[in-house]
């Protein structure tokens, strides 16, 4: 299934604001997933995992300056 720019950050905040325990392989897919859409390229698992815990907005910000730390 393609997801669009949209679905996959809702997906993100679906999925970190549910009460339940969600496993952390699901958030580093997700994270993934929106990178691909957003045409960037993914993170290794070890990077996102450090950035789950804390929220899902921080996630996708912690994300995405990954990225840009990269660039630089």
């Amino acid at each position: 299934m393609a997801y669009t720019r949209i679905t996959a950050v809702r997906a993100i905040f679906s999925i970190s604001t549910a009460r339940s325990s969600i496993p952390k392989l699901d958030l580093i897919h997700s994270v993934n997933a929106m990178l691909g859409e957003m045409k960037r390229p993914q993170l290794a698992a070890e990077t996102i995992s450090g950035y789950i815990g804390h929220g899902a907005p921080q996630l996708v910000a912690r994300a995405l300056g990954e990225l840009r730390r990269k660039a630089s």
